[in-house]
């Protein structure tokens, strides 16, 4: 294992731009909406693919899977964080290319922290994305390579699943995530 340096891009200041119209949102992806009904939860877990435009998917080569925050949901990443919005000005200046983001609903009505339930066999969400949800977007996508990201809640829930299966992921991060870096460190429990 072996770290890279790491990039950051800056926010474009003055971001708000009338010119975000769905019309031109359209010219770079489409979204499809998805549902996987579960064996590990019993639910049925809706996620979205946020696609560019002309492409297939055996050409689709970077596949970034976004979790969300507590008592948030998946539409949270467009709606509230402007991802499609940062994502074509990056594009547009070049500074990026072509992502697929996946956007999975957490389960649990947003409070299923990524994680399996202490002896609550139908509550298992990290089984339902390390071998439900991550099995089926690698299928489609089978050139891609993977990250994983969260904030907040999905931040801990995408350093658990990441980091669990390591084979899986180029890129694991958190924004906010909900985790205590001593504690795992001191090989402490994250919650008492």
């Amino acid at each position: 294992f072996q770290l890279k340096e790491l990039t950051y891009i800056r926010n474009i200041e003055d971001f708000i731009d009338e010119s975000f119209t769905e019309e031109r949102v359209d010219q770079y992806v489409v979204k499809e909406t998805q549902i996987i009904k579960s064996e590990y939860t019993k639910e049925e877990i809706p996620f979205d693919l946020i696609l560019p435009v002309g492409i297939k998917d055996f050409e689709v080569d970077r596949v970034l899977v976004l979790l969300h925050g507590i008592r948030d949901k998946k539409e949270d990443w467009v709606e509230k964080w402007k991802l499609l919005e940062n994502y074509i000005q990056l594009l547009e200046s070049d500074k990026i290319g072509r992502i697929a983001f996946i956007l999975p609903n957490s389960g649990y009505s947003g409070e299923s922290w990524y994680t399996n339930f202490y002896q609550l066999d139908e509550f298992r969400y990290e089984d339902f994305f390390s071998k439900e949800l991550l099995p089926s977007i690698k299928d489609r996508f089978k050139n891609a390579k993977f990250g994983i990201a969260g904030f907040s809640m999905g931040g801990y829930g995408s350093y658990k699943i990441g980091l669990k299966n390591l084979d899986s992921f180029q890129v694991i991060g958190s924004m906010a995530g909900a985790i205590s870096l001593i504690r795992l460190i001191l090989k402490r429990r994250v919650f008492r």
